[in-house]
């Protein structure tokens, strides 16, 4: 998606957030008041090798942020039930927005060999933690 438009003043459709991608699984929207973060949980295997996104059943931890009552990020509104509705806005708005992303098969053998090894050391760690599956935050029926 390009600015240029934006800049030349012209009237376009923008989303309304910031997108962040850290660490491969890690995933972050901004927003003008809240900052959505997750994480996917990874495989563990060669599946890891396709970049993650969006898969509702493979997101792990998250965490919501009310950037202008809470600037330093101290408070985690995930958990808060008042906050449902706006952690599901959030999961749809990353979900969708992945959906419209190309993912591609990383081949390169550096990267290959890092993400294998990171993928297998954070699913150890969630095999070693089954606390961490109990935290996940599932959809209501």
């Amino acid at each position: 998606m390009s600015v240029r438009p934006l800049v030349e003043g012209r009237d376009v459709p923008w989303r309304d957030f910031g997108f962040v991608e850290s660490n491969y699984w890690g995933r972050a929207l901004l927003f003008d008041r809240y900052k959505y973060v997750c994480e996917y949980i990874p495989y563990g295997n060669k599946k890891d090798l396709l970049p993650p996104g969006p898969d509702p059943e493979r997101i792990g931890l998250e965490q919501i942020f009310d950037l202008q009552n809470d600037p330093g990020e101290k408070q985690n509104l995930a958990y808060d039930k008042n906050k449902r509705a706006l952690l599901m806005q959030c999961r749809e708005a990353l979900l969708n927005f992945e959906a419209g992303l190309e993912r591609r098969q990383i081949t390169h053998e550096r990267p290959t060999r890092q993400i294998g090894n990171w993928g297998q050391r954070i699913r150890a760690h969630w095999d070693a933690h089954p606390e961490l599956e109990a935290m996940r935050i599932l959809p209501e029926n």
